[in-house]
């Protein structure tokens, strides 16, 4: 039994619903984290013990062990001064009612913190779970960017960071030079049994992130997409010289 559960899909695609750059970062952070964590030491250290990872607090026993994870912004501007671009969609394309609507783009920058929630039965297997993702933090690397030998270079502890900056709704950085343990407590009871002790652990940390919103002209918003051009550079790339 794997350690991690990692379906395709969490929520359902954000444009033209009620979701917007909170619920897409939740979305992506949550996806980032089961990518990043799955096949970890995870899958010895909890007895076989199916690790959920979800932006709902868990209710359920078989939801335990867990890792809730919380998310709230502390800043939110805009990416300049009045700053607006147009974009535009077209209505009834190659017929004769064919229309173009000119729409505002909005860019957003946003500093918020994530919260990561360990939920568990017992005290071994809290500490286990937080061991695994303070050590996935303090080791997480960057996509690569360039390298020499692509069958060499290794991917270790990649994932997390990868994951993030493919999320095609919000651009997102994690400050991994610092992240903050919340302490650890004992709960007298459960969701589901209030005789059952839970075992719980914190870790928050910060992150930096940019969001595009396109304003609809039928009252509606929907989140553009960003699409990073990743170079993976082996050699000196043609018509451009090294410094």
């Amino acid at each position: 039994m794997t350690a991690i559960e990692t379906p395709g899909w969490i929520q359902e695609t954000l444009p033209r619903s009620v979701g917007g750059p909170i619920e897409s970062t939740k979305t992506a952070i949550v996806e980032s984290l089961r990518q990043a964590f799955a096949g970890t030491r995870l899958e010895q250290n909890v007895a076989n013990s199916t690790v959920k990872i979800d932006m709902e607090y868990p209710m359920k026993a078989e939801q335990y062990p867990g890792i809730w994870v919380q998310f709230s912004f502390r800043k939110f501007v805009r990416s300049g001064i009045s700053q607006q671009e147009m974009t535009y969609s077209v209505e009834n394309k190659d017929t004769e009612n064919e229309r173009i609507n000119w729409e505002p783009v909005v860019s957003f920058i946003f500093e918020a913190t994530v919260t990561l929630s360990i939920v568990a039965l017992t005290s071994l297997q809290r500490d286990r779970i937080a061991d695994t993702i303070v050590v996935g933090l303090m080791a997480a690397r960057p996509p690569v960017t360039w390298f020499t030998d692509p069958q060499r270079d290794t991917q270790q502890h990649r994932q997390l960071l990868e994951e993030l900056s493919t999320n095609p709704y919000v651009s997102l950085g994690i400050n991994l030079d610092q992240f903050n343990p919340g302490g650890q407590a004992v709960t007298t009871g459960v969701p589901w049994d209030p005789e059952i002790l839970g075992y719980e652990d914190t870790y928050s940390f910060d992150i930096l992130g940019e969001t595009n919103v396109v304003y609809r002209n039928d009252g509606t918003y929907t989140l553009r997409r960003i699409d990073p051009v990743p170079q993976n550079w082996g050699e000196e790339p043609e018509g451009q010289g090294w410094t």
